[in-house]
């Protein structure tokens, strides 16, 4: 007996998007985009005074936060119109993300402290609910990118297993008990498995099954147990959903998506993919890099004449923006700049090898004395 082979069709038919026509997929990406919007708006209600036009007194340094301006642009209250902006997101989703997208850019640069890692994630979010398949592999790839570098940056960083473990787990006092650890790597872990899970197309629903509970679990922590940095509660909120409504009815996989898009969006997908790389350069902002609750980023100190010595790389208490300042060297040199009285000496520490490298791992910045009357 003889078998023929079959011919294989020179022009195969291309994989089928699952982009935006089914109503299962306009349900998706209505209830994405709800969730992405609203937790949005209760980021920025939280954070409410980081979006105002502030003026800094020094006396105040305790209780008031500077502003950091990338550029020398006149200042105004951002925060109305960025919530105005998501309500056009909901009605037009198209002008919306747009208009959003570039009030966020703008208020960046009137404020870097503005540049907080989950109201630039909430706005990919939403321009993956928008009906192009590019977007939604950029929100998909950044999905994966974010979950596997939030996890795979504890992992590799001795600071999360020294200090961050210990205080996410209550136990800053004494040794860390060993079922404690266990949840703190264990927490990690499985960051970077749920981005694995989610590139495979078979297990895109175990994935989803798996970051449900855990972004759910760490809004429990945080805003019921701790009471602290509330302002990426929502965020994890809107993650879960997103895990739900964007990663589980992915039907092809992301080669093939890649393969069928135009250069530059395969361009955009490297880069966020594979730019949190960067950091380890120096060459990429840590919260862009996705290092949250890390501790691989630099450490900064002030210290006063008269003996004080403070921590300014973690959320102040008593600040009224409740978000931390990203710890990037030329802002918190900027910041030092600012708050720092004559004589005050800021003191960072880099953990990174190529600071070690290229010699700026500690570093000792003195603020001048004013000068005498006179002279």
């Amino acid at each position: 007996m003889f078998s023929r082979k079959l011919k294989q069709p020179k022009n195969p038919a291309p994989l089928p998007h699952d982009g935006a026509d089914s109503e299962s997929e306009r349900w998706n990406a209505l209830i994405l985009r709800g969730s992405a919007v609203a937790a949005q708006a209760v980021t920025m209600v939280i954070t409410w005074p980081l979006w105002l036009a502030r003026s800094f007194d020094p006396a105040l340094a305790a209780q008031q936060q500077p502003m950091l301006p990338a550029l020398p642009l006149p200042q105004f209250d951002v925060g109305p119109w960025l919530l105005a902006s998501l309500v056009v997101v909901m009605w037009a989703p198209r002008w919306g993300v747009l208009l959003h997208g570039l009030l966020l850019v703008w208020a960046i640069l009137l404020d870097q402290m503005r540049m907080q890692p989950e109201c630039v994630s909430l706005l990919v979010l939403m321009a993956g609910t928008l009906r192009s398949p590019s977007l939604k592999l950029l929100a998909r790839s950044h999905l994966i990118a974010l979950w596997f570098f939030a996890g795979f940056h504890k992992l590799v960083s001795p600071g999360y297993y020294e200090s961050v473990i210990p205080f996410l787990m209550g136990h800053t006092v004494g040794p860390v008990p060993l079922g404690n650890q266990i949840v703190g790597v264990a927490a990690a872990a499985l960051e970077v498995v749920l981005a694995v899970l989610a590139v495979v197309p078979r297990t895109r629903g175990l994935c989803a099954i798996l970051a449900v509970p855990f972004h759910l679990a760490i809004v429990w922590r945080l805003a019921v147990e701790m009471h602290w940095n509330e302002s990426v509660c929502p965020w994890n909120a809107a993650l879960a959903v997103a895990s739900v409504t964007l990663i589980w009815p992915w039907r092809t996989t992301l080669r093939a998506d890649w393969r069928v898009a135009s250069k530059l969006v395969r361009a955009a997908v490297a880069v966020v993919l594979f730019s949190p790389l960067l950091f380890y350069v120096g060459l990429l902002d840590p919260f862009l890099a996705y290092c949250v609750y890390t501790q691989n980023t630099p450490d900064a100190w002030i210290y006063v004449p008269n003996g004080e010595l403070s921590c300014i790389t973690s959320i102040i208490p008593n600040s009224d923006l409740n978000v931390p300042i990203p710890p990037e060297h030329r802002l918190l040199e900027a910041y030092f700049e600012q708050v720092g009285k004559p004589g005050a000496v800021l003191i960072i520490d880099d953990p990174r090898w190529c600071a070690k490298y290229w010699g700026y791992d500690h570093r000792e910045i003195v603020k001048p004395s004013a000068a005498a009357p006179g002279k």
